[in-house]
């Protein structure tokens, strides 16, 4: 079964990979850890612009090199790592519990009222 969680982060790491940053998390995503993602320094603007647009805070880690494809060949370039917090899933409701004592036992208060004890 998956949840909320796991699907947003499955959703927003493919939009990130269309819009040329790169999901640094392995999926399914851990119940605490941020979704990181590499952006290049010229789409960092675009890439972040569209979050905040859609309401999400990217968090800047820093920056890093990465060896990424340029032609026919592959080159190291400086690319901004960010992370998104996600929300946590909510906790499932606690089970129902049978409530028990002598007030929920339809018996025992029909022996008490036989015998006139309150």
């Amino acid at each position: 079964m998956t949840s909320q969680r796991q699907e947003l982060a499955q959703a927003l790491s493919e939009t990130l990979r269309k819009l040329g940053a790169f999901v640094t998390n392995p999926l399914p995503l851990a119940d605490n850890a941020a979704l990181r993602f590499d952006v290049k320094r010229d789409a960092c603007e675009l890439v972040c612009s569209k979050l905040i647009s859609w309401g999400w805070r990217p968090f800047p880690l820093g920056e890093t090199t990465r060896v990424l494809p340029e032609g026919n060949s592959a080159l190291p370039q400086q690319v901004m790592v960010y992370e998104l917090m996600l929300p946590k899933d909510k906790p499932p409701p606690p089970a129902r519990q049978s409530i028990f004592g002598e007030l929920a036992d339809p018996a025992e208060k029909a022996r008490k009222k036989r015998l006139g004890i309150r």
